[in-house]
């Protein structure tokens, strides 16, 4: 018995579209935030409005019934946002004389690298800080250890592909996770 072979699809992780003038023209998406980390901004941001709606309701309007609408659409709103723009889609045209975006042309002879780097990366993460007491002792580290889960699940969609133009460094593209970073990485510099 034969076994048809099959052939695995190319995902670059970014759309490609040749140009009649012989550039390319790249359209990179941002990755955004996962499930489980939307999740996360969207109760933060809950519990945060509701903490303030509670101090700031009883001096505005005690009588208020339907206090409650407006600080559940807030977060709703702030959370889309956030996932929209982290969404985003970068493009740039790459041509034999240079990297174009936008109305910007970027000169090959002028571009001195093309690196990835991580918004996130250098973020220090604290530890070891305990404050007397076995009550203190348990919270302070569900709260490092939260601190470091959300550290870790934000820098995974936080890299960022770069070139460098004389002293400047422009972004072409952010929010990406390590493997559509790395993947346009390769595309530019086998491409130069």
């Amino acid at each position: 018995m034969a076994f048809k072979q099959k052939t695995a699809r190319l995902d670059q992780g970014f759309d490609i579209q040749p140009q009649d003038d012989g550039s390319t023209r790249l359209t990179v998406r941002g990755s955004g935030l996962g499930a489980l980390l939307l999740l996360a901004v969207f109760v933060w941001m809950l519990l945060l409005s509701m903490l303030i709606g509670s101090m700031l309701l009883p001096i505005i309007n005690p009588q208020a019934k339907a206090w409650l609408l407006p600080f559940i659409i807030l977060p709703v709103a702030l959370t889309l946002a956030w996932q929209l723009f982290r969404l985003r889609s970068f493009e740039m045209t790459i041509a034999n004389e240079g990297i174009r975006q936008g109305s910007t042309l970027y000169p090959m002879s002028e571009i001195s690298e093309v690196f990835i780097d991580n918004s996130r990366g250098g973020d220090a993460v604290v530890s070891g800080v305990v404050v007397g007491g076995a009550f203190a002792v348990a919270s302070q580290s569900a709260v490092i250890g939260a601190n470091r889960w959300w550290r870790r699940r934000l820098a995974a969609v936080s890299y960022r592909v770069n070139l460098r133009h004389g002293r400047r460094v422009v972004r072409l593209a952010s929010a990406l996770d390590e493997d559509k970073a790395t993947a346009l990485f390769n595309y530019l510099t086998r491409r130069q």
